[in-house]
């Protein structure tokens, strides 16, 4: 069978996308409806510079220069990465770039298979902790919303609370899979112990709170990157689940959902203390909160040699030679017509004076009969 690719949601008719989707249906049957057997995805989402590309590149073991994600990027696994009896298990990777800029980018994955979310969280900006999360995951709940898998998946996601858990009334699972992931770890461990605490208990609750994996990230220890491939792995490949809880904030924290509780997060809180308000009101008070602000990035991602494409590329340049083409003739054509009026009318370049209705001449009679009035008392004024 032919590989298969999800459907491409295109902005609109008759753009350069749609002739390069032209182009590949000529050598791809495309069918989305079918799906190959262990294909997974996992969707990466956070704060600009957060490490997200960087995390990817050391899961699939890769090093290639990093360069600021435009709009989505996709990292397709390795070749015979992982087998899973016998089958290849394959895992298709995006990466959403500037934060909440390109949110609507995320309507191309709505046919992905078998979707986690990771929010990754700059931990070495705590000003900025509680509105990423906030805003990132409602823009990815308003997506998910749209994919025919949401009930299914979000009733899954209730059902997994372990019925014998003590916060099993207090939990709101996230709907789809979600991986909590604290970048700049090795930024965050430099900060002072009641900092780091602070920050810690923010994570392990959100992390409670919609049944996601924890875990702090940095690419400079080499048994946090072991931990955090093991970690997506169970994700990305179907393997087994890590099973671990490890919540000193002096080190790096990684704890599995479910095996935290309220009480071990904030002892000196009853449950029903415990609410989202109650921790942005914690951060709030150590590091006043800051919306993130969408980017404005001003490099053209065509003229990035990265998303090279001949036949894009020849098709933009002579799209460009003509609009300046089209610019040189209006610009002459204009000149023309100016030069043809001043022959009709030499008084073309006077301006006439402003057309002013009765109110305004009203105002104007008013003002110079003051002005007249204020020369007269001057006159007099002197002569006294």
């Amino acid at each position: 069978m032919e590989r298969s690719f999800p459907e491409l949601k295109l902005p609109g008719e008759g753009t350069l996308l749609d002739y390069a989707v032209q182009e590949i249906m000529k050598k791809e049957t495309i069918d989305i409806e079918y799906v190959e057997p262990n294909q997974k995805s996992i969707l990466f989402v956070g704060n600009t510079s957060s490490g997200k590309t960087s995390l990817i590149q050391k899961f699939y073991g890769t090093s290639d220069s990093i360069e600021p994600t435009f709009m989505l990027d996709y990292f397709p696994s390795p070749r015979n990465y992982l087998t899973i009896n016998n089958e290849t298990a394959n895992c298709h990777i995006w990466e959403l770039g500037g934060g909440t800029l390109y949110e609507q980018a995320l309507s191309y994955l709505i046919d992905s298979p078998d979707l986690t979310i990771c929010l990754c969280l700059d931990l070495s900006k705590p000003q900025f902790l509680y509105y990423t999360q906030e805003e990132l995951l409602d823009i990815v709940l308003k997506f998910l919303k749209g994919r025919s898998d949401f009930k299914s998946t979000h009733k899954f996601r209730v059902t997994a609370i372990p019925n014998d858990h003590p916060d099993a009334g207090h939990l709101k699972p996230y709907p789809f899979p979600l991986i909590i992931i604290g970048t700049m770890y090795d930024v965050f461990n430099k900060f002072e112990p009641e900092k780091k605490r602070i920050i810690t208990q923010f994570m392990r609750y959100l992390s409670h709170l919609y049944g996601a994996y924890l875990f702090y990230w940095t690419d400079r220890n080499n048994e946090i990157i072991k931990q955090a491939k093991d970690i997506l792995k169970h994700y990305a490949y179907g393997t087994d689940a890590l099973k671990i809880k490890k919540t000193d904030y002096n080190r790096a924290v990684i704890v599995s959902p479910y095996l935290d509780n309220l009480n071990e997060i904030d002892a000196t809180a009853s449950k029903m203390e415990h609410s989202l308000e109650k921790y942005r009101l914690l951060l709030e008070a150590h590091f006043p909160q800051k919306k993130i602000s969408k980017p404005i990035s001003e490099e053209n991602p065509a003229d990035n040699p990265k998303y090279a494409d001949p036949i894009i590329d020849l098709i933009r340049k002579q799209q460009l030679q003509k609009e300046a083409l089209f610019e040189k003739w209006d610009k002459k054509r204009e000149e023309e017509e100016t030069e043809k009026f001043k022959i009709i009318n030499p008084f073309a370049d006077i301006k006439p004076d402003k057309i002013r209705n009765s109110e305004e001449e009203d105002e104007l009679i008013d003002l110079k009969v003051n002005e007249i009035k204020t020369e007269d008392q001057k006159k007099i004024s002197q002569e006294t």
